[in-house]
């Protein structure tokens, strides 16, 4: 992974984060790893969910995006070289990636150039999947009733959803349309700050109950 282990370059609050990801979107049988089964059925519970069969273009897109997912993931994030991903190693290459921001951004720094976020290809195509999988009446646009369905298959409560909905729309003033959704994911994944909206796309709205696995600076921080 290219990340000393001595040295955790993810805040504890981002760590929360993507443990939090993890566990609710990829996770699905709470077994505390990921396999190539697990895509295949996230895959088919997700095309059940929006009613795409076999043959179907959204069913193959589907089946293209999660197959490309766990290839890259399983390339970046697979440390020990098994069929496996591991919550640790998921935050790992989380970690690597706060990483290769932190050097990126300090390079353009010294050279006196506008630095530009990069994130993983895969991580892009994620991103677009969710807003069409929330999207369920295809208008380029996400309401408040289309989050709250399809968010409680992802067990957040519906009023948690409307709150949270609430709160990165900013009390409905802005429209969830695909660019906002985008920024919203991006923020989500990058931020460090609590109160920005992004942190509320995923529905949860209080961080201090969940109990994060990866931690090599446990003398550091109060998290672990």
């Amino acid at each position: 992974m290219g990340n000393d282990n001595s040295k955790q370059f993810m805040s504890g609050f981002q760590n929360k984060k993507v443990t939090h990801e993890f566990r609710t979107f990829f996770d699905f049988n709470k077994d505390g790893s990921l396999t190539e089964k697990d895509f295949v059925e996230a895959k088919e519970k997700i095309c059940k969910m929006s009613g795409w069969k076999a043959g179907m273009p959204q069913y193959g897109h589907m089946e293209t995006l999660f197959s490309e997912v766990w290839q890259n993931l399983h390339k970046s994030a697979n440390e020990d070289g098994d069929e496996e991903i591991s919550e640790e190693e998921w935050c790992a290459m989380w970690d690597s990636l706060f990483e290769k921001m932190a050097r990126d951004k300090e390079l353009a720094e010294k050279e006196k150039r506008e630095y530009q976020l990069e994130l993983p290809d895969w991580l892009s195509r994620y991103f677009e999947y969710k807003f069409n999988l929330l999207d369920r009446t295809r208008d380029n646009e996400v309401d408040i009733e289309e989050y709250e369905y399809v968010m409680q298959d992802f067990g957040v409560k519906p009023k948690d959803a409307r709150d949270a909905f609430k709160r990165f729309t900013e009390g409905s003033s802005k429209k969830l349309d695909k660019a906002y959704f985008l920024q919203l994911c991006r923020q989500y994944f990058i931020s460090d700050d609590p109160e920005d909206p992004g942190n509320f796309i995923n529905g949860k709205l209080e961080w201090d109950d969940l109990e994060v696995k990866y931690c090599p600076r446990v003398e550091e921080s109060k998290l672990c």
